[in-house]
């Protein structure tokens, strides 16, 4: 698989989580932040995909995200709100981002 340049979100992933943040107090409950990640596009079939993968090897495994998933964890820059990336969401597709009982996020249509 041939790596491709993706656009970043806001700079981009290989910053330090918090490292521009407003607040040095950002409760990383509340304001999710990713260490560094990469990530390329994929297809298959119709279906277009992210891939992410740890470029420290601290995980080995690479994870497939539909775009909408990708859409969700590249706010996570310690920096948005899940309130605001819910309503970021919901603006782009339509669902509303649903936080469950036991701190999952779950969707559910407008």
């Amino acid at each position: 698989m041939q790596r491709a340049q993706s656009p970043r979100y806001n700079g981009d992933f290989n910053k330090e989580p918090h490292d521009d943040c407003n607040s040095p107090t950002n409760d990383p409950k509340q304001y999710p932040a990713l260490r560094n990640l990469q990530f390329s596009p994929i297809k298959e079939g119709e279906e277009q995909y992210m891939v992410l993968w740890d470029p420290t090897g601290l995980s080995k495994e690479k994870l497939v995200l539909p775009l909408n998933y990708f859409f969700i964890i590249q706010h996570f820059d310690g920096e948005h709100s899940l309130a605001e990336i819910g309503a970021l969401y919901l603006k782009r597709f339509g669902e509303f981002l649903v936080p469950g009982q036991d701190g999952s996020v779950g969707l559910r249509p407008k």
